[in-house]
């Protein structure tokens, strides 16, 4: 079992922006050196915290970025290229991932509210157990992303591509658009 509360408390700090830099730029030339960008992730709970593991491609080159537990506040997200990060337990919250590639990353048990998705590539990403409250997924492509026990109260879906998306117990108070299912 996750524990939210801890899970939170690990993401007190924001992330220096030339830390950011520096990260995005190994994750560039980790997926440079791969052959393939198709993998999945393992998701792992261990005292509480969720864990992830990649099975997929590795790299000659650079790093894959791990963002667990990252404060992402303050920092520029939009139209980020970031495809099979770790980031389980993110705090994000209100941040705009405009038009980012985050395709097959993981985001587990992470601070999402009111957090613009629009336009972004978010396929097969596992939302689970994350708070999305008032996100903002307009004209997102999110073919296979799974929103399993996610709090998705108001979020926005309109034009939003979700073949294959999964909401199983998800809390879709208030939800704009269509939601297949």
């Amino acid at each position: 079992m996750i524990d939210a509360q801890l899970v939170r408390s690990l993401s007190a700090t924001p992330i220096d922006p030339n830390v950011w830099r520096a990260m995005v730029g190994e994750h560039r030339r980790f997926l440079d050196g791969k052959q393939s960008h198709y993998g999945t992730w393992e998701l792992l709970s261990a005292a509480g915290l969720p864990l992830a593991l990649w099975k997929g491609p590795k790299s000659a080159t650079g790093t894959q970025i791990n963002l667990s537990f990252g404060n992402l506040q303050g920092l520029d997200l939009t139209w980020a290229v970031l495809p099979c990060a770790a980031m389980p337990g993110v705090n994000a919250t209100g941040q705009s991932l405009r038009g980012a590639v985050l395709s097959r990353s993981l985001l587990t048990d992470s601070q999402l509210d009111d957090t613009d998705f629009s336009l972004a590539k978010l396929e097969y990403v596992d939302f689970s157990r994350s708070s999305l409250r008032n996100a903002c997924f307009r004209k997102a492509l999110l073919m296979k992303a799974d929103f399993e026990n996610c709090d998705l109260t108001g979020a926005d879906f309109r034009g939003a591509k979700l073949e294959g998306a999964k909401f199983p117990g998800a809390i879709l108070d208030g939800v704009l658009g269509e939601i297949p299912g």
